[in-house]
């Protein structure tokens, strides 16, 4: 996969149905990632049907889920990369609830480690974001 990453802004909806076209792709956004002090859940919802080209980005909260332990975090990430590669997911939409450190730290370990496998990871820009700590990390910074 491509280890030079370019993160461009976008301003698009992230509500839970919403198709998009990103690169020339139909993009479709869906609510499908939760974190829970348990670890990651799959929402059990339907997905388009898998002869159709579309990509899946699925949103995921962060909430105010613990990632200061760095075991954890790699755990999380782990998880999380089981389940998009598994259900096809293309891109991960991470929503801050706030901007602390133990979530850039997260956001930092997790977008490499996707973009290995070919999934991109995105960022929900609130008011709170240094924008250039996720520059060349993430693939998009989402602006709705």
């Amino acid at each position: 996969m491509n280890k030079n990453i370019e993160t461009k802004e976008i301003s698009i909806s992230i509500n839970d149905g919403t198709m998009i076209q990103v690169n020339g792709r139909k993009t479709l956004i869906k609510d499908l990632l939760s974190m829970t002090e348990e670890g990651i859940l799959l929402k059990n919802v339907e997905l388009p049907n898998k002869g159709e080209e579309i990509d899946i980005w699925a949103n995921l909260s962060i909430g105010n889920a613990n990632l200061t332990n760095y075991e954890e975090r790699t755990k999380v990430i782990k998880n999380i990369a089981s389940i998009a590669r598994k259900n096809n997911i293309k891109g991960i939409n991470i929503v801050l609830s706030d901007n602390n450190k133990d979530s850039e730290r997260f956001i930092i370990e997790l977008a490499p480690r996707l973009n290995e496998i070919g999934i991109i990871t995105n960022i929900i820009k609130n008011t709170d974001i240094q924008k250039d700590m996720y520059e060349n990390i993430v693939s998009y910074i989402i602006t709705n």
